[in-house]
């Protein structure tokens, strides 16, 4: 027994210099400071940490018979909720002066997520290339917290129901079938993977194997103690390298035997070192620091306008550690104390503190709400209706696309084509809009979706998507005019990949001015060749700063800082961003005779580029134009005498339309 005698539930120092170094990795790795490139994984090692513990307290109560649900639930609610509830309450109070009105909006759903502990999946719900960015989602670091307290949720009435003799199998059972069903489903769905507890149980249960063979690996001190410092180094060299890899995947596996490495040598003496010490006391205000660090970094980096320099990161941090010592001992530390009897009144504070925490969010959100509806102003410009993104369904050219059965223009392309719709329907043009996000109109050539695991399901629509079209404008003789619209720059260079199909496979390789030449020819040849024009129109000017976010803070008078911070683009960035586009649209131009008309010769002129018109904010978000902003910027282009200026014969029926013969994706 005096050997298993360190895997008793008790206080360990070694430990929680471990949450301390855990917990540090993930608020350098936010604030963008340090060699850290993965820090990550410091999520990773709090996992396998959270199920050692909780899974060595349940079997020690379970084995000595004192376990009740009631007991064991309540010391988790005293732990765990009254500085959850601060944190969605103080940051739903400051996000009145720091989140722009979509961020405020999508702010609701995490807040209700958080105070029910399924922000995971709300979150896992609310991503698309429309969503807000997960960097402006202040609640969005509680999701590990959500999948902590699901597993807290099974984990007791599992063991309590499994006879003890099936714990040790049982875990190895679990642990294999979650880390299979990760690698799986990683490579379909990566963001399912990554927030749902199915897929990360693994790395809770590699920490409760370690309770459940405790006293088999005892047996092994030796063995563990000279792992201990190669693991250590693990723990630190792991987190340094930044590995193209999928995530939850095998750097996490290391990095979590690792942890279980250092967890089970009890190393309590390295852990009194100097290092060691610094790394306790941060241990000692870990969650307290977990909760408060991501609300700070995303109000200070939202409100600057570029890339937060050094300076403002270091305050980040600083600021987190002052805040987060403050809530250990003004509310962690006394909340311990209260509500020590399980009665009603602790599953009344539970839930009066869930409800506050939604009408405080109310509240704010009545207080947040501007004089000018931002919330519309910003929305995701879809063209004439959100079907006609087409990007995730099968082919089909509904009624809300079209504004006349004998529309005379085709606006064809992937989210920068959409946005161009509302404008050119303003200057009193009848179009079909037949556009998907992220599918610019290039023939047999699709752009690779890293964010995406199914990239080559979305790639392989996206090619059929194209040679439909194609079809649909060959085949109209209405259709006199097909106006192109695209990012261009994702299909053209800069680390960007492009997709293929090859005898049934999707193949990627780098994308490259000639290749993209290339699949446009396979374009607009046939358009050419039916007498149809071809038009196409460079996005708006942009240098990778969301621009709609700006406007709308310098607007509202919200806190703005930064050389941006007035929301003017410099137009020698944006002619340097857009290098690579502007010759491949003049390439196209001088090659295939097709039009190309520039929105940035409307917006810019020798030194700066608008992104407010007649107090019209033009833009909603990096690149995009906003709806008011389409009309505003298409009328200023002159789109309806572009349309109109060398029109073919009006009469379709004076029109042939040529067929073409399909080539395979």
């Amino acid at each position: 027994m005096m050997r298993a005698r360190w895997w008793r539930v008790h206080f360990r120092s070694d430990i929680q210099a471990l949450r301390g170094w855990a917990v540090g990795l993930v608020v350098l790795d936010h604030a963008g400071l340090g060699p850290f490139k993965a820090g990550y994984l410091g999520v990773d090692v709090f996992f396998v940490i959270s199920g050692f513990l909780i899974t060595a307290i349940l079997a020690a109560s379970i084995r000595s018979g004192t376990f009740t649900f009631r007991d064991f639930y309540l010391k988790r609610a005293r732990r765990i909720l009254p500085a959850a509830y601060a944190t969605v309450v103080l940051t739903s109070i400051a996000a009145v002066w720091f989140l722009t009105s979509a961020e405020f909006v999508a702010l609701g759903s995490q807040v209700v997520g958080a105070v029910t502990y399924t922000i995971n999946m709300v979150l896992w719900k609310h991503t698309g290339y429309f969503s807000v960015d997960a960097n402006l989602k202040p609640l969005l670091h509680m999701w590990s917290l959500a999948i902590e307290e699901q597993y807290y949720l099974l984990l007791p009435a599992l063991m309590f129901i499994v006879p003890q003799r099936f714990w040790k199998p049982g875990t190895i059972l679990l642990v294999a079938s979650s880390f299979l069903a990760c690698i799986i489903l990683a490579s379909i769905d990566p963001t399912a993977a990554f927030y749902l507890l199915p897929t990360r149980a693994w790395e809770l249960l590699i920490g409760s194997a370690l309770a459940v063979f405790a006293v088999e690996l005892s047996r092994h001190r030796r063995l563990w103690s000279a792992l201990f410092w190669p693991a250590v180094g693990g723990l630190v060299l792991l987190p340094s390298i930044k590995l193209d890899l999928p995530h939850p995947g095998v750097p996490a596996m290391a990095i979590c035997i690792c942890t279980a490495i250092i967890i089970a040598a009890a190393n309590e003496r390295a852990a009194k070192s100097a290092v060691g010490q610094i790394l306790h006391y941060l241990g000692n205000i870990s969650y307290s620091l977990y909760l408060v660090h991501w609300p700070i970094t995303v109000f200070a980096f939202s409100s600057y306008i570029g890339d937060p320099p050094t300076s403002l990161r270091v305050l980040v941090v600083l600021l987190s550690l002052l805040l987060a010592a403050g809530m250990y001992i003004v509310i962690e530390q006394p909340s311990r104390r209260f509500f020590t009897t399980p009665d009603l009144r602790a599953v009344a504070l539970v839930i009066t503190g869930a409800v506050a925490s939604v009408l405080v969010y109310g509240s704010a959100a009545t207080l947040a709400r501007p004089a000018i509806d931002f919330t519309e102003i910003r929305a995701p410009n879809y063209g004439l209706n959100p079907v006609c993104d087409m990007a995730e369904q099968e082919f089909a050219m509904p009624a809300e696309c079209r504004t006349s059965d004998l529309a005379q223009v085709l606006v064809w392309g992937d989210s920068f084509a959409m946005h161009l719709a509302l404008g050119i329907v303003a200057s009193g043009t009848d179009i079909v809009q037949a556009a998907a996000s992220a599918c610019g109109p290039f023939l047999d050539m699709a752009r690779k979706r890293e964010d995406r695991g199914d990239w080559a399901t979305l790639a392989r629509r996206c090619l059929e998507f194209n040679h439909n079209i194609l079809d649909f404008a060959l085949s109209s003789p209405s259709i006199h005019t097909v106006v192109l619209g695209s990012s261009w720059r994702s299909y053209l260079g800069s680390n960007s990949e492009i997709v293929r199909q090859a005898a049934g496979e999707m193949i990627a390789s780098p994308a490259s001015i000639e290749a993209a030449l290339a699949a446009f020819e396979r374009t607009v040849q046939p358009l050419l060749a039916a007498g149809k024009r071809v038009i196409a129109i460079g996005p708006p000017p942009s240098t990778g700063l969301d621009m709609g976010a700006c406007v709308e803070r310098v607007l509202r008078g919200m806190p703005v800082f930064g050389n941006q911070s007035q929301c003017a683009l410099e137009r020698a960035v944006v002619d340097e961003t857009d290098t690579a586009t502007k010759a491949f649209l003049q390439a196209a131009s001088d090659r295939f005779s097709v039009e190309v008309v520039n929105i940035a010769d409307v917006l810019c002129d020798t030194e700066l580029c608008q992104t407010i018109i007649d107090g019209v904010p033009l833009y909603r978000d990096t690149g995009h134009l906003s709806r008011q902003g389409s009309v505003t910027v298409m009328n200023r282009l002159g789109i309806a005498s572009i349309l109109a200026r060398d029109a073919p014969l009006s009469d379709p029926d004076q029109r042939q339309s040529v067929p073409l013969a399909r080539a395979a994706p």
